[in-house]
């Protein structure tokens, strides 16, 4: 193989890197708050230049985190002029690469058995994500934020086909310690990958004493001993494995589909292990050369995933650790049975051909080689990176360069105990965010206030709100420091504010994203991120219609309706005037209209909506939940 020859693929690989990603960072498939953490650490390594941050309150376990990736996204940032460009298309292009390091594994197998295989791996994972949507690679950005898990990843799998391309070149004692170097690299990123990594190299090194049993030379056998126990000792001297193993143990959220824990997970551990027994199966019974040497990357990353997931739980049960943790392993168990199941099945094909004497496919020429490599990459990364689009990129960018524009206007003035709430089409997990990275929030506050929707019911601790100008935290009869369309409100105004009933608006949103006055509202649930159920058989809102008047009032509403409870009805009453029941016997989202010009309301505006079939989803059989519930109400609007 000439020296071009050799730097096709690389080079290949690099331009699609840079083709590719910046198509896919126009929209976020998630709004979680892992989001909101990795960002916040991203963005203090941009603003201090430095990765050392002992007691930050708004950082919380991010004071330790490891942070390669971060720094990575930091500097990527200075570069874009945005952290959170910066930081997305880190994420983006590791998934991208997640890919390209599993094919590259691939690669390495016959060309029969790789082309046959990389045809089922694609159309399995997209039928996958068309239909039952099980939780492979792809998922760490879809509903959850894994910035620097993905990013850990895509370098273990890429490393892996390097060691795998560096054993058919040279030899397999230096494939092995090739990954026991990596690994102890790895802790400065993520604890999943590198332990997986680590796993995988003991096994690769019992695969070698397998392989050589009776021919064992002796250079070669000292480094398949001593570069596994270097990496095992190296990954936990490590200051950073202390950090990982400290955030092991926060049980965080997860959003993952079709796994039932535990016993998914050890469903899956199983199957798992049949399909490496298979693979190893093929890899003994066939010419155990460096032309097969492959298999056994797939067999050791197929044997060491689903032993960690199980040897993770056994931990757990003695008290180390988190739930959290072993659930993790989900995305590599999934991934690992399709990569594996669809090497085996091309494998015993390929058995099966040649006993029938079919033609081996003649190897390709090298483009058309890349060129397959490179579409199956592209097609597996695109189809896993499928969802519904939550929010568009370009408007975080822009908030964060208003708010960036803000702080660099009235840093001096705005100080103390901050938040940032109320941003213009932000969801609550980026007012969070931006609350964290920019306002250096305490996470003591910003979760139980700005995450959950409920800063505007108490604003003590805090000396200023950061705002979109005109938003329900910014009322006329409030001015504040005003910069590229964000205001800086003083708590003590906007509390006096909020003491009395406001102007009636033209939007109110009920949900947490939302900011309704406290003293509006009466009979209501706190905020969830679609709206407000309400508690009881009635509800009030009430607002000043002095100045603005209003002929119509548009209420949008959810039944509650499940089990034994078919319908629900409504009796608006406004301003003491009482309108005819209306019926929602059918589940979804409903608006409500109602002509207002016949009552003419001269100040005052109250409408009460009565609910005589609320009934607490404890009693419907739903749940353990004892509130009355009857409607969500999601927004109400006048015209």
């Amino acid at each position: 193989m000439s020296n071009l020859q050799k730097i096709i693929l690389p080079v290949s690989v690099i331009l699609l890197v840079f083709g590719v990603v910046p198509q896919y960072t126009d929209f976020l498939l998630s709004t979680s708050p892992d989001m909101s953490h990795h960002y916040a650490l991203t963005y203090r390594i941009f603003e201090t230049m430095s990765t050392v941050f002992t007691n930050d309150p708004s950082l919380g376990e991010m004071n330790f985190y490891p942070s390669n990736s971060h720094v990575l996204a930091a500097v990527l940032g200075h570069m874009t002029g945005s952290v959170f460009a910066g930081m997305n298309a880190i994420a983006v292009a590791a998934l991208l690469l997640v890919w390209v390091g599993i094919l590259g594994v691939l690669k390495g197998l016959a060309d029969r058995v790789f082309l046959v295989a990389t045809i089922l791996l694609v159309g399995a994972v997209f039928v996958n994500f068309e239909t039952v949507r099980l939780t492979l690679h792809g998922f760490e950005l879809i509903g959850n934020y894994y910035f620097a898990q993905i990013f850990g990843i895509a370098i273990m799998y890429l490393c892996i086909a390097c060691a795998a391309f560096i054993e058919k070149q040279k030899s397999a004692a230096l494939g092995i310690t090739f990954l026991s170097i990596i690994s102890v690299v790895m802790t400065g990123i993520h604890l999943l990958p590198t332990v997986i990594l680590v796993g995988t190299v003991w096994v690769l090194a019992t695969l070698y004493f397998i392989e050589n049993w009776g021919n064992l030379k002796k250079r070669n056998t000292l480094f398949v001993i001593l570069f596994p126990v270097i990496s095992i000792a190296g990954v936990i001297l490590n200051p950073s494995f202390s950090a990982m193993a400290k955030i092991a143990k926060f049980n965080g959220g997860m959003w993952y589909l079709d796994t039932n824990y535990p016993t998914g997970f050890f469903q899956l551990s199983v199957i798992a292990t049949m399909v490496s027994f298979g693979l190893f199966a093929v890899w003994f019974t066939s010419a155990r050369t460096k032309e097969n040497s492959a298999y056994k990357y797939l067999i050791a990353l197929g044997f060491a995933v689903p032993v960690l997931c199980i040897m993770q739980y056994y931990l757990l049960s003695q008290g180390f650790g988190s739930e959290y943790a072993v659930k993790k392993y989900v995305f590599n168990l999934l991934t690992f049975i399709f990569v594996g199941g669809a090497v085996l099945i091309s494998a015993l094909l390929n058995g099966l051909f040649d006993k029938l004497s079919v033609k081996q496919i003649p190897q390709p020429p090298k483009l058309v080689s890349t060129v397959i490599f490179l579409g199956a990459s592209f097609i597996l990364f695109s189809t896993s990176l499928s969802g519904k689009q939550l929010i568009e990129t370009q408007k975080v960018i822009e908030t964060e360069q208003s708010l960036s524009d803000f702080y660099a206007q009235n840093k001096e003035e705005v100080k103390g105990t901050v938040a940032v709430a109320g941003l213009n089409d932000m969801p609550n997990s980026f007012n969070y965010m931006f609350s964290l990275a920019f306002a250096k929030t305490p996470r003591h506050f910003a979760e139980p206030h700005v995450m959950s929707g409920r800063l505007i019911n108490d604003l003590k601790p805090y000396s200023y709100i950061v705002t979109s100008k005109g938003s329900s935290f910014a009322p006329k009869e409030c001015p504040g420091l005003e910069t590229s369309g964000i205001s800086g409100i003083k708590k003590t105004c906007l509390a006096e504010s909020l003491k009395k009933i406001g102007e009636c608006g033209a939007h109110y949103d009920f949900s947490s994203n939302g900011a309704v006055n406290p003293k509006e509202i009466l009979g209501f649930s706190d905020p969830d991120q679609y709206g407000r159920w309400n508690n009881g058989t009635k509800v009030t809102f009430q607002c000043d219609m002095s100045e603005k008047k209003a002929s119509k009032i548009r209420i949008v509403l959810r039944p509650y309706i499940f089990g034994p409870q078919k319908e629900q009805n409504i009796t608006p009453v406004i301003n003491g005037t009482r309108f005819n029941p209306i019926k929602f016997p059918v589940i979804g989202y409903n608006t409500l209209e109602l002509d207002l010009t016949p009552l003419n309301i001269v100040d005052e505006f109250k409408i009460e909506l009565e609910m005589p079939n609320a009934i607490s989803p404890k009693e419907t059989g739903e749940n353990n939940d004892t509130r009355k519930l009857a409607f969500k109400i999601k927004t109400i609007s006048f015209e």
